[in-house]
């Protein structure tokens, strides 16, 4: 029995003194790590859901009681949560007519109506649809409508979508019109809905090939015509929610729903990749969903930054991983609405024209440089993997999933994705089989732990469009689309953007200083890199004074200097070369620190966002925009600087708090961005 082996089977006994409804059965059987990873990821939440996410109990007995998970309320996303939970299980192979999947679908159906928030429409949405119970397609096509609803103007989505309000009265009618309980009988639900063939690899080499019986050879039989099935159409009681989601840009003013409100003019693209598979999901359902992702795919167009990557606003800043593929999402959807056809087939050109569009390869090719760059777990800089202590962001994982799986990829940046990420989540496992969330993307450890599973799954939610692209779309490798910078740059490393910038340094003659010799690792060429290796390699009165000279010399290498040891050292160390960085950038004019507080490191920017603060208050307007887009940055020390600033600049303070979720920070950003646009007027 290898080690890993034997961890999981321990965690499997672990486990099995926690009372949990329909326990994972054959384990001691099961020689895969995958497989032995599902199972314990399964194990985890059946536990987690049965204590209760949100406020359910135990009973004295040990047996639960009360809810599966606390109805939405107004916060904290518990209805999306058990909805994501839900399509990972169901996605790892645990039937429909398993009682807590049955319990997790009722409590959703519960709370549907009044849940207004993206995700969890998103999540419900691909939930309902994964689970297949017809009795629920009316309520698919009503959480559709809604989060058509609340499309902004620029074709993306923000936290709410608000466009079709329900006072009580409408929703108690509609209620009693769209939700039905499935039929059961004595012997419980009807027949199980058809899983979608996609079932883990079991090529990957971590112990002995798994060796498959030879099939005996069968006459091919005819295959019966299947019957036709009877056309969808919309449910009566929701055509007059059809008025209420035309394409953005053709709104008269407001909603004739009362309580309707106008639309935004933009959101994030966080919720607009949740949105977009929500939406791809409630197309099967009669809902017309092809002009929506029409306007998406002309946003992410003329969104794309000249990496080939998608920034989290798509107002400028550095482009993220996630990110990134929200944007392959978006154009792969976009694509899809336009091209395909009720029986999956698309037009005849379309898929040339798909697999030579430059948006796409261009896409391709920025994940392509993370996958190239590392190891999952062991990512350079950990700009990719913000604040994550293990290097695995589940966030980013469960999105990388979709889009090679919906691009019908096996490898990109000529690295097999799969392999890349699966040895690194089954490495990071917990002993009771879940993920933890090592940074804010992930939330809860219900949250990531579903990511990993649906990871190691390879769910898709789109099969019907992978079909028609599978064996269409090439890796196109890697690209060197920033200035030729190295890869550790590309991707967000410790180091500088790969381009020149001004950078006026002080007046001061420059000092001279013994400097420790660097390991020869470092290029010789690379005398920033010497510098920083130099600073982090001294001790006490010797890195004070090499800090005094770093801050005070001319030349762009000690900025990038100073950057780079702030991301090698830790604790009092790290503190004083960020105030050393912070002071010497607070002499560069407004231009120099805007332009670095895009840069790809995260200390650059988090030092350009602390110097702008320094100002005086008089000159907001040259700084606050940048500010302000900071706010949205993936990394919470670059948040915290830019607030920081911001509340120094102005005497307000609109947060986020330090630590808070991603809901606040987006909160934050909308009441910044409200305050600025008044100040303006």
């Amino acid at each position: 029995m290898t080690p890993r082996i034997a961890v999981a089977s321990a965690v499997l006994l672990a486990m099995a003194g926690v009372a949990a409804a329909d326990p994972p059965k054959g384990a001691k059987e099961i020689k895969d790590p995958i497989q032995l990873a599902i199972k314990g990821g399964q194990t985890y939440l059946r536990n987690a859901f049965r204590a209760g996410v949100g406020g359910a109990g135990v009973g004295r007995d040990g047996t639960p009681e009360g809810p599966v998970f606390a109805p939405f309320a107004g916060g904290g996303h518990q209805t999306g949560i058990a909805s994501l939970a839900g399509l990972a299980l169901l996605e790892s192979g645990v039937p429909a007519s398993d009682s807590l999947i049955m319990e997790i679908a009722r409590g959703v159906r519960d709370a549907a109506l009044r849940v207004p928030d993206t995700y969890d429409l998103s999540l419900m949405i691909m939930f309902f649809d994964r689970l297949g119970l017809k009795s629920d397609e009316p309520l698919i096509q009503f959480l559709t409508l809604r989060l058509l609803s609340g499309q902004c103007a620029d074709g993306t989505w923000s936290y709410t979508c608000d466009g079709i309000r329900l006072d009580p009265v409408e929703e108690r009618r509609l209620a009693s019109e769209l939700i039905r309980e499935p039929r059961r009988t004595p012997d419980g639900p009807g027949p199980e809905p058809k899983k979608k063939g996609l079932k883990p690899r079991d090529d990957i080499d971590f112990g002995e090939p798994k060796k498959e019986p030879p099939k005996p050879k069968e006459e091919p039989k005819e295959a019966a015509k299947p019957k036709p099935e009877p056309k969808k159409s919309l449910h009566p009681a929701l055509e007059k929610y059809v008025k209420v989601t035309p394409v953005p840009g053709q709104i008269p003013g407001g909603f004739p729903i009362p309580g309707g409100s106008v639309r935004a003019a933009s959101g994030d693209h966080s919720n607009t990749q949740f949105a977009t598979v929500g939406l791809w999901c409630g197309r099967r359902h009669a809902v017309d969903v092809a002009d929506a992702l029409a306007v998406l795919d002309k946003h992410y167009r003329g969104a794309q930054g000249p990496d080939g990557g998608w920034t989290y606003t798509g107002s400028g800043g550095m482009s993220g991983a996630a990110m990134t593929c929200a944007g392959l999402m978006g154009l792969a959807m976009g694509f899809g609405a336009k091209n395909l056809d009720s029986e999956g087939g698309l037009r005849a050109t379309a898929h040339e024209e798909f697999a030579k569009d430059r948006s796409v390869s261009d896409g391709l090719k920025f994940l392509g440089n993370i996958l190239a760059a590392g190891p999952a777990g062991n990512m350079p800089g950990g700009a990719l993997l913000p604040g994550a202590t293990n290097g695995i962001n589940y966030y980013f994982m469960w999105s990388l999933e979709r889009v090679a799986m919906v691009y019908g990829v096996t490898t990109i940046g000529k690295v097999d994705w799969y392999e890349w990420g699966a040895k690194a989540i089954v490495a990071s496992q917990n002993r009771d089989g879940s993920w933890h969330a090592n940074d804010f993307h992930s939330g809860s450890p219900e949250v990531a732990t579903s990511f990993a599973l649906l990871f190691l799954c390879r769910a898709n939610l789109a099969d019907d469009l992978s079909n028609s692209l599978k064996g269409k779309v090439k890796d196109p490798g890697t690209s060197r689309l920033i200035g030729g910078g190295d890869l550790s740059k590309i991707i967000g490393g410790s180091g500088s953007s790969g381009s020149k910038r001004a950078d006026p340094g002080a007046s001061a003659p420059r000092p001279k200083v013994d400097v420790p010799t660097p390991p020869p690792s470092v290029a010789e060429g690379d005398r920033a890199g010497k510098l920083a290796n130099a600073l982090v390699a001294a001790t006490g009165a010797e890195r004070d004074e090499l800090l005094r000279v770093y801050r005070e010399s001319k030349g762009g290498e000690y900025t990038d200097a100073l950057a780079r040891a702030a991301g090698k050292l830790s604790g009092d160390g790290q503190a004083k070369v960020r105030d050393a960085l912070a002071a010497r950038l607070a002499r560069m004019n407004a231009a120099t620190l805007i332009d670095l507080m895009n840069d790809r490191d995260r200390e650059l920017r988090r030092g350009a966002a602390l110097a702008a603060g320094t100002k005086p208050k008089e000159r907001i307007a040259e700084f606050a925009d940048a500010l302000i887009r900071r706010i949205a940055d993936d990394e919470s020390i670059v948040v915290q600087a830019a607030r920081a600033s911001l509340k120094a600049l102005s005497g307000e303070d609109f947060g986020p708090e330090a630590g808070s979720p991603p809901t606040d920070r987006g909160k934050a950003l909308v009441a910044w961005k409200k305050w600025w646009e008044g100040q303006r007027k």
